[in-house]
C-alpha cells in the first residue's frame, strides 16, 4: 500500500492512510515500512478504519487508514510503502535493450517505450 498520508491520532498513535493495492490488511497483521532511507522497519496494525469506521480487514481498492504500533510520526512519511511480511516475495525481470539503429520503428519514426509492472 502506498503511504498517501501521515496522521497523528491523540490517544492512539500515529496513523497512515492510501489505497490498499493488492490482497488484505487484517488487524495484528506485522507490515513493513519500505522506500526513501528506511530499511523496512517491521510494525504491527492496531487498527483499520474506512470512512470512520472501524473495519475488521482491508482489501484491495479500498482507501482506508491504518492504526500502526510503535511508530512516530517522523519515522514514515509520503511516498513509502506498507509490504506485508508475510507474502514477501522477490520478482526478477531480464530487459533487453535494442540499439536505434536496428530499431525498425524507430527509423519509421516511432518511438521505442519500456512499459514493466
Amino acid at each position: 500500500m502506498p503511504i498517501e498520508g501521515v496522521h497523528t491520532i491523540p490517544g492512539r498513535g500515529t496513523a497512515v492512510s492510501g489505497r490498499v493495492e493488492r490482497g488484505v490488511v487484517k488487524v495484528g497483521q506485522a507490515v513493513e515500512i519500505v522506500g526513501l532511507d528506511n530499511d523496512g522497519a517491521e510494525v504491527v496494525v492496531t487498527g483499520t478504519q474506512a470512512f470512520r469506521k472501524n473495519i475488521p480487514m482491508a482489501r484491495a481498492s479500498m482507501n482506508v487508514g491504518l492504526l500502526l504500533r510503535d511508530l512516530k510520526r517522523g519515522d514514515v512519511r509520503r511516498g513509502q510503502v506498507l509490504n506485508s511480511i508475510a507474502g514477501a516475495s522477490f520478482s526478477y525481470a531480464l530487459v533487453q535493450a535494442v540499439a536505434m539503429s536496428d530499431w525498425g520503428s524507430a527509423a519509421a519514426g516511432g518511438t521505442a517505450a519500456l512499459i514493466a509492472r
